[in-house]
């Protein structure tokens, strides 16, 4: 259980490019949560070209360091300008932007920068002593198994559909049919390529995803204001708390922090859903629930203690099974991908030094985001001032050479471009970016474990039902369905609060 410890090569953590990797990654992520528009995704899209020239573990540790920062980021202009930096911070403004207003800023980033420590603090544990058993099951699944793993992830998504289902499933597919353009895994030939041999390998994740997410969210940006700054006060941003304050928020951190982790976990949920349903959580359980909307800290730290949590829990099934959970997870798996690592079941045993590399620097980011948080944030504040002409200008210029660099290819540009153009549209016509892209990513498995499944089984699909697991499994995603129907009925859940976490 403490193999991380007792077996890891320190040399691995303890050098210039992981430790710094990880302080860049922070100030990255705390600097683009921050900027209204940007997110962790786009974030880890900038800096997947600069991770190409540092050794994997760095590369990583720098990914989900930025990953863990953006959480925090986007509460600064939650609760200095009422405007979310990710979609994840909705819910901070509920509390975070009137307690600013009662002229305690500093309290309030205070408040939100306690409960997201405690929040990914959670995360990074359950992460580190949750990871290897789930990796002990799954190594023991065969094909028929696996496929279903992978289903059960593509069924969640459909299932959490935002506001049209029908939609999300349109979404799902389109992300299954671009994910199987190229060679195809079993007999080795050329599908749908178009006589484009840059094809062959399909199309470059980091230039879709930094399209789809970015440069649509750029169109969105020229859309407005070029020419507009933000304006906001950035004295008295001390973020200091006291024990008594800290010990009111930190019953509802431990518990909305544990939420987080479980919605993590489940593909396709993520930051916004884990906020929206913790904040409602804790209205519901506190004393006072009509102090919330109000001014309540116990709300904003349910709400970033959730998001924070979200980080270590989408990791546990992109390192325990190869599935990525989120869009930023996603993008995490592409760079692993990129430089030789597959995620899933063997990544313990074939490289256990990245895996415990992981697991000290998600703790290392804690430390790092809550240092920064609470000694620079008056810098990440001032940051807000850029106009977006020139913030526009920054994205375009690196995320150009970010797609570029991937495969070295001039035709990712266009890809990147063009995914920015099909990414623009499907937000505006409400179809679900999160469920293309993970099902994008989940094309190749799913097709792989279908296709030899069948092998298995001598081309018979009783193959998927004829195994205990394989019922357990069906049954599972039986009960999940149903349940989000039912509470869908009932108006438990919003199909908002289901999706808030669109681009995450």
């Amino acid at each position: 259980m403490f193999d991380f410890i007792l077996n890891y090569d320190f040399s691995y953590l303890l050098n210039v490019y992981s430790l710094g990797g990880i302080a860049f990654g922070t100030v990255m992520g705390i600097l683009i949560g921050a900027l209204p528009g940007l997110n962790a995704t786009v974030g880890c899209a900038l800096l997947i070209p600069l991770s190409f020239g540092m050794p994997t573990w760095a590369a990583v540790c720098m990914l989900v360091a930025l990953f863990m920062g953006a959480m925090y980021g986007g509460s600064i202009s939650a609760i200095l300008l009422a405007i979310p930096g990710t979609p994840s911070a909705i819910a901070t403004i509920w509390d975070g932007s009137p307690i600013a207003r009662r002229g305690e800023v500093g309290k309030a980033l205070g408040y939100s920068l306690y409960a997201s420590s405690v929040g990914g603090l959670l995360g990074a544990l359950v992460l580190i002593f949750l990871t290897r058993p789930l990796a002990f099951v799954a190594i023991r699944l065969a094909d028929p198994e696996l496929f279903l793993v992978g289903l059960i992830g593509i069924v969640s998504i459909a299932s959490l559909g935002e506001e049209n289902t029908l939609k999300t499933i349109i979404s799902i597919l389109l992300g299954l049919m671009v994910g199987i353009i190229g060679l195809d895994p079993i007999i080795a030939t050329n599908r749908y390529t178009f006589g484009n041999i840059h094809l062959g390998d399909g199309f470059s994740l980091i230039a879709l995803l930094a399209g789809i997410y970015a440069l649509s969210e750029v169109f969105t940006i020229c859309m407005g204001d070029m020419y507009h700054t933000p304006t906001t006060d950035t004295k008295k941003l001390n973020c200091t708390i006291s024990w008594k304050e800290f010990k009111n928020i930190l019953p509802v951190s431990l518990k909305s922090g544990i939420i987080g982790v479980i919605f993590g976990i489940v593909p396709g949920l993520g930051g916004g859903p884990a906020t929206f349903y913790c904040y409602a959580q804790a209205k519901r359980a506190d004393k006072e629930p009509e102090t919330f909307g109000k001014g309540n800290p116990r709300g904003l730290a349910a709400a970033e203690s959730s998001n924070n949590a979200v980080v270590g829990g989408g990791l546990i099934p992109l390192l325990s099974l190869g599935i990525p959970g989120t869009p930023a997870i996603a993008v995490i798996s592409g760079a692993l991908m990129m430089q030789g690592i597959t995620p899933g079941p063997n990544l313990m045993n074939v490289n256990p030094n990245l895996v415990y590399t992981i697991y000290w620097g998600i703790l290392l980011s804690v430390v790092a985001m809550f240092v920064l948080g609470r000694y620079a944030t008056s810098m990440f504040a001032r940051i807000l001032l850029l106009p977006n002409y020139v913030l526009v200008a920054i994205i375009c210029v690196l995320l150009l050479i970010g797609a570029h660099v991937g495969r070295y290819f001039v035709m990712d540009i266009w890809v990147c471009i063009a995914a920015g153009v099909v990414g623009f549209f499907m937000s505006r016509l409400k179809f679900s970016l999160t469920a293309f892209t993970i099902a994008f990513v989940l094309a190749d498995l799913l097709e792989i474990r279908f296709r030899r499944a069948l092998m298995l089984g001598h081309g018979n699909p009783l193959v998927f039902f004829t195994r205990p697991i394989c019922i357990l499994l069906w049954i599972l995603m039986a009960w999940m369905v149903y349940t989000v129907v039912r509470d869908k009925r009932r108006g438990l859940l919003s199909a908002n609060d289901l999706t808030g976490d669109s681009t995450q």
